[in-house]
């Protein structure tokens, strides 16, 4: 069954989006009166076909869901002596440069639009997020050097407030993205503000995956070291340990968070430690003889028999009604200039063409997310509408960005690209298409089977 997660997150995902999209194309070629000849989710043999009506649009279900059409009524590609002389005023080449822009933008554009109400959606239930708070910062990085300390929470960046470690995060990579040098960052010290200018000159695009901020100093603070569940005959259950106990220090060493102790932990195999504990206002001192277990990556690490939560101190953000909106707004164009500024990295080489992903790693992400719960699906969901905007805007023909291009051109010289030059640029299309899905069904093995 877990084989089968990500295939039945992706399809719902992929199907949602795909008939938004589509839906745009409808939408705007009706209010153009243009007429629909079939409206279909999937591409492939027709395996589903409904028609309200002889003269009506065909509703169809076809075999790959990884795609979908609008087709139209189209004298390139009909037989229009089958259809009666008053069907040319519904055929899509008589219809204006701008009515044909139109139609070509309204499918993209409906991408955005679902992204904006589904981010309003999420932010109205209101998000959890961490809170920008440090943990333990390394002596030897540019943000100890800033004056940054564990503890410290992170306030702004660049004159913008900052409310949670993925605004802080977020406001990093568009500073590498951009080609800053440094930001400058407010934080709370000892519960008073201050200001630190950080050096990212030595970060390039290729470094912003993962825990990117680490290698500068940043690290996320995990929750306090609280003991969990103890195994019933697990090294801390014989030292006397309870659950709710607070580990404050090992060995006389302080424990910052419940990371830190699971460090200190990891690294003591079969060795006694002494755990000094905070168990309902009393301090104590436990004795553990830690014992240890093979990891498949780190070989021998300690272990004690007891479960540690690793959530982190959260804050909810939540918005009122119309606000939501514009939060959906603010944030849709966000995740956008992010996803154009990584495919121009990725184009001048500063970003590795290993980062694009294809089916196979969506699929395996739509799984991940739809096990994390609704709301984190929901963003996959928004994630995957912008980015299939995004690519359907790329002047690349086949693509809804190609049309454009085209009917920009038949605006500029006042008459269609000829079907000479459409069947090349097609084919160059297609090519470029074939190309980009080979790269990134490379790239998805490659994770697999790394």
């Amino acid at each position: 069954m877990g084989a089968l997660i990500p295939i039945l997150a992706f399809i719902p995902a992929i199907c949602i989006v795909i008939i938004v999209h589509e839906f745009g194309h409808y939408l705007v070629a009706r209010l153009c009166g243009v007429r629909v000849l079939r409206f279909s989710i999937g591409i492939g043999k027709v395996l589903y076909r409904f028609k309200a009506h002889p003269e009506g649009t065909e509703w169809a279900v076809s075999l790959l869901p990884l795609g979908g059409y609008v087709k139209l009524l189209d004298a390139r590609s009909e037989d229009m002596s089958q259809y009666p002389p008053a069907a040319m005023a519904h055929e899509f080449t008589s219809k204006s440069v701008w009515q044909k822009m139109a139609v070509a933008v309204a499918g993209p554009l409906a991408n955005f639009v679902l992204a904006v109400f589904l981010l309003a959606g999420i932010y109205m239930h209101g998000v959890p997020y961490p809170v920008a708070k440090l943990r333990a910062v390394p002596v030897d990085t540019i943000a100890y050097q800033a004056g940054l300390r564990g503890g410290d929470q992170v306030i702004g960046i660049n004159g913008v407030a900052v409310s949670h470690w993925g605004d802080v995060q977020g406001a990093f990579a568009d500073a590498v993205l951009s080609g800053k040098d440094s930001v400058q960052l407010r934080f709370v010290h000892d519960k008073r503000e201050q200001d630190a200018q950080i050096n990212i000159a030595s970060m390039t695009a290729d470094a912003l995956k993962g825990d990117f901020l680490k290698g500068l100093g940043f690290s996320l603070a995990m929750g306090p070291a609280v003991l969990g569940r103890l195994e019933e005959v697990g090294e801390a259950k014989r030292a006397g340990l309870q659950e709710g106990d607070r580990v404050v220090a090992v060995d006389g060493k302080p424990i910052d968070d419940a990371l830190g102790l699971v460090e200190v932990i990891r690294g003591s195999a079969n060795t006694k430690c002494v755990f000094s504990v905070n168990r309902q206002g009393r301090l104590l001192d436990v004795a553990v003889d830690v014992g240890s277990r093979i990891d498949e990556k780190a070989g021998k690490v300690g272990k004690i028999g007891v479960m540690i939560s690793f959530s982190p101190e959260t804050v909810t953000v939540k918005y009122g009604i119309l606000s939501n909106f514009a939060q959906g707004v603010a944030k849709t164009w966000d995740l956008t200039v992010r996803t154009v500024q990584s495919i121009g990295a990725i184009l001048t080489g500063q970003l590795s063409v290993r980062e694009l992903t294809g089916p196979v790693g969506i699929a395996s992400h739509a799984g991940k997310t739809a096990q994390a719960g609704a709301l984190a699906y929901l963003t996959f969901i928004v994630f995957i509408s912008i980015g299939i905007g995004i690519m359907n805007l790329m002047p690349i023909p086949v693509l809804d960005g190609g049309l454009l291009l085209y009917y920009a051109v038949e605006f500029i010289k006042g008459s269609p690209v000829s079907e000479k030059v459409s069947r090349m640029w097609t084919a160059v299309g297609l090519g470029l298409l074939g190309f980009l899905m080979v790269v990134t069904f490379c790239n998805d093995i490659s994770r697999l089977f790394p």
